[in-house]
């Protein structure tokens, strides 16, 4: 069997590249590759309020934004597993694509984990985004700047943030509007502010090393 999945040979616009102005992105492989269960997996941020086009013909997917590009914002495209190859359905694991339409690229991540409430299990496929200002009403009127979805762990991991302060909550989100506007939706705030910060590689014992994890609970 054939157990080694698609390799990206090429995209438009490259990985990382800065002051792209198209819609359109292009991701070729080395191989015929498939889409599986990509409404699911697909996570674009700052987050679409109009679902793209997205297709596998061949070697190639392409993804056609339907929404207006914001100036000096870094784009990130990540499609999960969703990526297979034709042939055994090898999936390409946690595949992502990262753009600016200016001329740097942000490069800071917030990450941490989701959890019931009731019973501290693992939420999984939950989407988590982050605020920049504004009170918690703004979780009913405003999409999040950036998202991630949890998960099976619940585990998220949002990237390509700008420096600053930023308000974290979770939805279970049932419209994919990336608001509060059903009953039914789950919800969970993080009581603080967080603010993600570059540090310098430090090398440690590893019987040493501590890993500081934030959690948070979602409830109905």
């Amino acid at each position: 069997k054939d157990m080694t999945p698609p390799k990206l040979v090429k995209s438009e616009p490259a990985q990382n590249q800065t002051n792209v102005k198209s819609k359109k992105i292009v991701l070729e492989f080395d191989e015929i590759v498939l889409l599986d269960k990509v409404a699911e997996q697909l996570v674009i941020s700052p987050p679409q309020k109009n679902m793209p086009e997205i297709q596998a013909i061949n070697k190639k997917i392409t993804i056609v934004l339907k929404d207006t590009l914001q100036p000096n914002t870094t784009y990130n495209i990540t499609l999960g597993d969703a990526i297979t190859d034709n042939k055994e359905k090898t999936a390409l694991k946690n595949f992502s694509l990262a753009f600016s339409t200016g001329n740097e690229i942000d490069t800071l991540s917030i990450t941490g984990y989701v959890l019931w409430a009731n019973n501290l299990s693992k939420a999984k496929g939950v989407t988590v985004g982050i605020y920049e200002n504004g009170d918690d009403s703004l979780f009913t009127t405003q999409i999040p700047l950036r998202i991630a979805k949890t998960n099976a762990d619940g585990y998220f991991r949002i990237d390509n943030v700008h420096e600053g302060e930023y308000k974290i909550r979770a939805l279970d989100d049932q419209n994919r509007d990336y608001k509060f506007s059903l009953k039914n939706e789950a919800i969970a705030f993080l009581d603080h502010t967080v603010r993600p910060y570059a540090a310098s590689k430090i090398e440690v014992e590893a019987d040493t090393m501590q890993v500081d994890t934030t959690q948070i609970l979602l409830d109905k």
